[in-house]
């Protein structure tokens, strides 16, 4: 699994897997449906890390926008093709 996964990213750089984090370093994972994992990410380690300046992402506190983004997905079914 872990080779087929690597020569995925490899062809197709763009399919990825995306991660949160809190302002205390936390991950957040969107992991399926109704589920979010706490400081595990789904498919292994992080291997690209991007900064945001959380004052430009949006008009609550970083921290709130989060835990409301995690309280909505919760509801909801994660769909993978459309």
């Amino acid at each position: 699994f872990q080779v087929n996964l690597f020569l995925n990213r490899w062809i197709c750089p763009f399919i990825g897997h995306m991660g949160m984090t809190d302002s205390e370093g936390v991950t957040y994972d969107f992991a399926g449906s109704h589920f979010i994992s706490v400081d595990k990410l789904a498919f292994g380690s992080a291997t690209r890390y991007l900064k945001l300046e959380p004052s430009k992402c949006s008009e609550q506190p970083w921290d709130v926008a989060l835990k409301n983004s995690c309280d909505v997905y919760r509801t909801k079914v994660h769909k993978l093709c459309w």
